[in-house]
């Protein structure tokens, strides 16, 4: 399924429609046809083991870095021809949720939300009382 589009507006890839998939790939179309399906890369897990898709697409305003994409852990900066440049990841158990850009056309900045896809177990990791102390505190 597809859950996010956007449409690319910088001199180099104007008029390129970006899709986003619920499986991770990143298709990039012009005058009605495919000319590129590449995977958005990430290692993050929903607590019930899945991993998610692309969640978000964001045109950039920039020379060289044509779209960014979020989801599954990471955000991405591609190319118009669909290379990707550079990944960020995530802390775990997070995943981009919306991503949102602004600056000029030298310098890219992104602010994006977050939303958790794991907890984990608070108890998971506590130390055994080492003293009488402790075990009366527990």
């Amino acid at each position: 399924y597809v859950n996010t589009l956007a449409v690319l507006t910088s001199s180099k890839s104007e008029g390129t429609l970006v899709s986003g998939h619920d499986d991770g790939h990143v298709e990039l179309w012009r005058h009605g046809e495919r000319i590129k399906d590449v995977i958005h890369k990430g290692e993050d897990h929903n607590s019930n083991g899945k991993t998610s898709g692309v969640e978000c697409i964001v045109p950039l305003n920039h020379d060289e870095i044509a779209f960014a994409t979020a989801g599954r852990g990471s955000v991405q900066l591609w190319t118009s021809n669909g290379v990707s440049v550079k990944s960020f990841f995530s802390a775990r158990g997070v995943t981009p949720a919306s991503v949102i850009s602004f600056g000029s056309t030298s310098k890219i900045c992104l602010a994006m939300s977050h939303r958790v896809v794991y907890v984990s177990d608070p108890n998971r990791f506590r130390l055994v009382p080492q003293d009488e102390e402790g075990r009366r505190r527990r």
